[in-house]
C-alpha cells in the first residue's frame, strides 16, 4: 500500500480502496489512528522542477535520474503545470475527499532541501560542488526552499490542513 500512489499515480482509487480494506481489519486503540500517506518518494520536489522521477519495483522507491548542469539549474523555476506537481495535487484532493471522517491524510514527502539539491545535481557531484562552488549550492538551496514552501502550503490547503490538520 505504501507505494501504491508511486506505482500507479493514475489509479488512486485502487490504493485508497486497499487502505480502507486494511483499516477495516485493524484495531486503532489508544491514540492510534488511520493515516494514509500520499507517498511519491522522498524529495519529490525535485520532480516538480524538472528531475526525472522513476519508480523502481525492485527497490520499492523513487529514484531521480539525469542530473542537471549548473546552467540548467540557474534557469530553474517552479512550474505550476509540471506533470508531477499536477499528479500530487490531484492525488491529495482525491484522497482528502475520500478520507472525510474515516482517516487522516499525510502530505507527500517533499524532502529536505539538500536532498532535493542532491537529486538535481547527483549526490557525488553535489559533494564536489560544496567545495568548488559553495555559493552556487547555497543559492540553489535558497531557491529550492522557496519552492518547497509554495508546495507545502498548497498541499496543506488541499489536504484540509487548516480545518482538520494532517499527519505529515
Amino acid at each position: 500500500m505504501n507505494w501504491g500512489f508511486a506505482r500507479e499515480p493514475e489509479n488512486p482509487e485502487k490504493t485508497v480502496n486497499a487502505f480502507e480494506c486494511w483499516c477495516s481489519k485493524m484495531f486503532f486503540g489508544g491514540s492510534a489512528f488511520p493515516d494514509l500517506w500520499i507517498n511519491l518518494g522522498p524529495g519529490i520536489v525535485a520532480a516538480y522542477v524538472g528531475a526525472e522521477a522513476r519508480y523502481r519495483c525492485d527497490s520499492e522507491t523513487v529514484w531521480f535520474e539525469a542530473p542537471k548542469t549548473w546552467e540548467e539549474l540557474e534557469r530553474l523555476e517552479f512550474d505550476p503545470k509540471n506533470k508531477w506537481w499536477l499528479i500530487i495535487k490531484n492525488l491529495t484532493s482525491f484522497v482528502t475527499k475520500r478520507s472525510e471522517g474515516k482517516f487522516m491524510v499525510g502530505i507527500t514527502d517533499l524532502g529536505g532541501i539538500t536532498d532535493i539539491v542532491a537529486s538535481l545535481r547527483g549526490s557525488q557531484t553535489l559533494v564536489v560542488d560544496m567545495f568548488r562552488s559553495p555559493e552556487k549550492v547555497k543559492n540553489l538551496s535558497r531557491r529550492i526552499l522557496d519552492i518547497w514552501h509554495i508546495c507545502y502550503e498548497e498541499l496543506y490547503r488541499l489536504s484540509g490542513g487548516p480545518k482538520r490538520g494532517n499527519s505529515a
